[in-house]
């Protein structure tokens, strides 16, 4: 039994290592800029995830790592513990294992278009039903970024099933002044996953204050996510959720 949980285990960082290098070596060989490498230890009071608690309204531990070829390419990994209750098809997973690949272009004055890769890897007790695969494309210019993702294949934690999904994501960030920063995210969720569900489209929306100093992060934010349900039919179910987090940032180069 044992020897099963931890053989699993392996498996897990075999997969993520596998999907990183794939996702990785296109960009790694296309530019031989030296790129920025930079940790992030967070601690949040929840894990939200496009308007939705990843960890059951808990605190989280996240780590993120991240190099960045400026204007070029950027390649990251990310990790947080999770709680999604016990599910009868996907367990209950207690961490996400999630690495990204992005080629960047600039464009023009302060506008720069991104293509990407992520993917969303759950384990530890189960998870593989949630695993994902996502795509990217954004435009960023100045303190407006939007990005769509799409994926065929989301989570089947629901009935085993999966279903194409897409996510259109919109942030504005006003830069530092001494310290304070603000920002604000707008994401729409919608297709045939979110149908099968039974939620025809929903929306996500947050506003957050943050203070710098030190090389540590605080941030405030509210978050306020409405779904559109089929059944019945063109009803509402909105929630609200105040998260705090403290992160801690550390540049290797």
């Amino acid at each position: 039994m044992h020897y099963r949980k931890y053989r699993g285990v392996v498996a897990t960082i075999q997969s993520v290592g596998f999907c990183f290098f794939v996702c990785t070596s296109y960009p790694v060989c296309a530019d031989p800029e030296e790129p920025a490498i930079a940790v992030v230890t967070t601690a949040t009071s929840d894990y939200d995830f496009r308007g939705e608690s990843q960890t059951g309204g808990q605190p989280a531990m996240q780590v993120t790592l991240d190099a960045v070829a400026e204007g070029s390419w950027h390649l990251g990994m990310f990790a947080s513990n999770v709680n999604f209750g016990r599910q009868p098809v996907a367990g209950n997973p207690q961490l996400e294992i999630s690495p990204v690949a992005e080629l960047m272009r600039e464009v023009g004055h302060e506008t720069t278009v991104t293509l990407g890769a992520l993917y969303y890897l759950y384990t530890v007790n189960g998870g593989a039903p949630y695993d994902f695969g996502e795509l990217e494309v954004g435009v960023a210019h100045g303190w407006f970024a939007t990005t769509l993702f799409f994926t065929p294949a989301y989570d089947g934690r629901a009935n085993g099933r999966r279903r194409s999904a897409q996510y259109w994501s919109s942030d504005f960030t006003i830069p530092s002044w001494r310290g304070l920063s603000l920002g604000a995210h707008l994401g729409y969720s919608w297709g045939p996953y979110w149908r099968e569900v039974g939620g025809a489209t929903a929306v996500d929306c947050s506003v957050g204050v943050g203070y710098s100093f030190h090389k540590f992060d605080v941030k405030l934010q509210q978050i306020v996510r409405t779904s559109i349900l089929q059944n019945p039919a063109t009803s509402l179910v909105a929630t609200s959720r105040t998260i705090v987090s403290v992160s801690r940032s550390l540049s290797v180069q």
